[in-house]
This record gives C-alpha cells, sequence and structure tokens, in this order.
C-alpha cells in the first residue's frame, strides 16, 4: 500500500461508512491497529453474513467499485452518484421489496448496533 493520498480515499472512507450502515459492522476488523490494516490489506470483502441476504445487489456492487484496493479503478464519487444503487435510492423506487423507509430504519439500526 502506497502513501500517495488523493480524493479517492474519501470514497474508500465513503465505502467503509455505507457498509457499516447496511450490516452493522466494519468491513476490516482486527483486535488491534495492525491486525485492521493487516485485513484492510489482504481480507476481501465479505457478503456471507445472514444480513447481506437483505442487501440489493446494487448496493453491494457499488461497495465493491468503493472499497476497491486500487485507488487508479476505485469508483469516483461522479461515478458512485451515477451507479444503479443512488438511481433506484434517488428515484425512490423499491429495492429487493423494501421502501426507502424500511432501508433507511435498517441503517439506523445497524449504525446503532455498531455504536453498541
Amino acid at each position: 500500500m502506497t502513501k500517495d493520498y488523493d480524493y479517492k480515499c474519501d470514497l474508500w472512507s465513503c465505502g467503509v461508512i455505507m457498509y457499516i450502515l447496511l450490516c452493522g459492522k466494519p468491513p476490516f476488523n482486527g483486535g488491534n491497529d495492525e491486525e485492521v490494516l493487516y485485513s484492510v490489506m489482504n481480507d476481501k470483502i465479505n457478503f456471507d453474513s445472514e444480513i447481506w441476504n437483505e442487501v440489493s445487489k446494487e448496493a453491494k456492487s457499488l461497495l465493491m467499485g468503493l472499497l476497491d484496493r486500487d485507488s487508479n479503478t476505485r469508483k469516483s464519487a461522479a461515478e458512485a452518484l451515477e451507479s444503479r444503487w443512488f438511481t433506484i435510492m434517488l428515484g425512490k423506487k423499491k429495492i429487493g421489496g423494501k421502501d426507502n423507509f424500511e432501508n433507511n430504519q435498517m441503517m439506523i439500526k445497524n449504525l446503532k448496533s455498531f455504536n453498541g
């Protein structure tokens, strides 16, 4: 991992926050900073837990684009906003049978769970 930071680091952070909002846990974990850093550099994004069954493929696709380790191929803010997930959310269409209110309630619950 290099120390060449640019605006794409902010998109990575958005991906981490989005992941936490959707499932209540961080995408990379460890018992200390060194273990977390190892996880960031080596672990694959995990959508295996049961909660991810409730999350749309569009949201997972956006997450993969935001959490791309290669900043050259990581989604930009403009690309993220043009993603199918944002198009659906901003268009107030249902995602996976749930309306935006239900999705927002789920995200608030997950954020509270993470904070706890």
